[in-house]
Order: structure tokens, then C-alpha cells, then sequence
């Protein structure tokens, strides 16, 4: 930081190069050098590369790295993202359950279409109208599919009959 704010990026840039090698896996450290890298350079070309190159640590800046390609015009760069981006759940295995903390079902209908949009507007910019209509007919699906209501129950399973009731005597 006190090179950069000396006036001399160019000779951080080796040192934050070296923080990344050191511990590559260290996601607090690939963030602190993504910000040092960002003051040293702030075009959004090194945004994008610090994001992408961060990405298996921290997923969550690809949307807001899309919105940052959509902003500047660089629709290539949000094809790329959106193309490469995807939000699932994991699955749940035996009669393991995951309570609390995760994001609602909503929250995940609404970002797989917020993603869907930007990469159908990316694509369409692009010139690829056939793309992009695909990928909003698929987004339009799967909100569809998400928000229908359950099937009603079995009326036979909803009954009572003799083998529900248990009896009892008043002694």
C-alpha cells in the first residue's frame, strides 16, 4: 500500500504478485490483493482479471463483476461471465437437511433470472438474438417451474378409515 501511495504502482504490482503466490488458496489474502491490485490499477480490465482469477475462492463476485462489464459496454465480458456462472443448491444426501443460514428459494429464483437477463441483454447486444431468446425462454421455464403450486394431495391418503382410529375404553 505505501508504494502505491507513493506514486510508484508498478513496483507494488511484484509484491502483490507475491502475496498471491505465497497463498493462493488463502481467500482473505486473494482479497486484500485484489484490492491493493485495484488501487494500483483501477480499469476494469484488472477488475474483471482479479475477479475471474478469484473466482473459485469467492463465487460471489461474478454477479457484481457482470454488472460492472454490463456498466462499462463490455458485452463480451458478459457473455463470458454469465455463460460461466451458475447458482445451485447442493443436494442433500440420506436424511441430511440444511436448516437455516442458506439463501431462501426465492432469493435463488430471483438471481438465476437476474443472471439470465443480464447474459440474454449481453447476447443480444452481441448480435445473437437466437441466444438470447433461448436463454430467456430457459429463464422463463424455470421460474415457471419454481413457482407452480405443489399438486394437491391424494384424497385417498387424506381419508381416515378403521386402521387410522384407535380404540379406547373408559375403564
Amino acid at each position: 500500500k505505501a508504494l502505491i501511495d507513493l506514486g510508484r504502482p508498478k513496483d507494488a504490482i511484484p509484491l502483490i504478485e507475491q502475496v498471491e503466490a505465497l497463498r493462493p488458496y488463502a481467500a482473505v489474502d486473494r482479497l486484500l490483493a485484489s484490492q491493493l491490485r485495484m488501487q494500483a490499477d483501477p480499469s476494469v480490465e484488472t477488475y474483471l482479471a482479479g475477479v475471474r482469477s478469484n473466482a473459485p475462492l469467492m463465487p460471489g463476485g461474478m454477479m457484481q463483476a457482470m454488472l460492472v462489464a454490463l456498466g462499462a459496454g463490455r458485452m463480451a465480458d458478459v457473455v463470458s461471465l454469465g455463460r460461466g456462472l451458475t447458482v445451485s443448491m447442493p443436494e442433500m444426501r440420506g436424511s441430511w437437511k440444511v436448516e437455516g443460514g442458506g439463501p431462501s428459494d426465492n432469493a435463488d429464483i430471483a438471481m438465476r433470472a437476474q443472471i439470465a437477463g443480464m447474459l440474454a441483454y449481453g447476447l443480444l447486444a452481441s448480435g445473437n438474438a437466437k441466444d438470447a431468446d433461448a436463454t430467456l425462454d430457459g429463464a422463463e421455464a424455470a421460474v415457471s417451474k419454481a413457482t407452480e403450486p405443489p399438486p394437491p394431495p391424494d384424497r385417498k391418503s387424506t381419508r381416515l378409515n378403521s386402521s387410522h382410529v384407535s380404540e379406547s375404553r373408559m375403564p
